[in-house]
């Protein structure tokens, strides 16, 4: 648990304390079981909830997950940052094509852009198509 937050968090110790004292563990615990969830089931709109508190810490998980499945496609193991998903990570690249977790990536990425740069714009409407666009591709690169 702690060597993960550690690899999450460039391996700053002081990060990595944090992760653990404001409880974001648990939340991005919780939001990966939720995420599991929602890909079995083909909703991702069930992970809206976890963008309300801070998108920005969420869409790197999203990210970071994504690139630890890569990575675990190319054989690369002992590069995985998120250490303690390794089941999680390993059935995603049985499932996911490279295609798509190209464009998925660059999906979220473009997403955090624009909840970043755009002043004034609905954040909940970005997300909520960005994580429509998310199963779409899910569906027509699987």
């Amino acid at each position: 648990m702690y060597a993960t937050s550690l690899k999450i968090c460039d391996y700053s110790p002081i990060q990595a304390e944090k992760l653990f004292s404001q409880l974001l563990w648990e939340k991005r615990l919780n939001f990966y079981n939720q995420l599991e969830n929602s890909i079995k089931t083909n909703n991702m709109i069930k992970l809206l909830v976890y963008f309300n508190h801070d998108h920005k810490k969420i869409i790197f998980w999203i990210c970071s997950l994504l690139l630890d499945v890569i990575k675990w496609k190319h054989k690369l193991y002992t590069l995985i940052t998120n250490i303690d998903k390794v089941e999680l990570i390993t059935q995603l690249s049985q499932i996911n094509s490279f295609k798509y977790l190209n464009k998925s990536i660059q999906s979220w990425i473009k997403c955090r852009y624009k909840l970043i740069t755009i002043n004034g714009i609905n954040h909940e409407l970005i997300i909520v198509e960005q994580l429509l666009y998310w199963q779409y591709i899910s569906n027509t690169f699987n």
